[in-house]
């Protein structure tokens, strides 16, 4: 019988503060660049905030999975496998400011 954890609320608050201040911080940092660089204040911002909500659906994602199934040796294979070949594409790009 497989149940789904818990999680801690207060963690995932914490969490979600700080994915809010590190945006807020993009901003702040980079909207004079991206308006010189891109014509859009929000464009570097815009971005991060993509990849923060794809980041989050994924946790909420792996939150529904039960626990044991992580512990199951295709899937553990599975995701070496999908790190292996990522790590190899990042390898195979082409190289960003030099």
């Amino acid at each position: 019988m497989s149940r789904v954890l818990r999680f801690d609320r207060k963690l995932l608050t914490l969490t979600l503060g700080l994915l809010a201040a590190g945006l807020v911080m993009i901003y702040s940092s980079s909207a004079v660049l991206a308006l010189t660089r891109k014509g859009d204040p929000n464009y570097f911002f815009i971005h991060q905030a993509v990849w923060a909500v794809i980041g989050i659906v994924a946790l909420m994602v792996t939150l529904r999975v039960p626990y044991e199934t992580w512990g199951q040796r295709r899937v553990v294979l599975g995701l070496l496998g999908a790190e292996a070949a990522l790590l190899a594409l990042a390898l195979m790009s082409r190289p960003i400011n030099g």
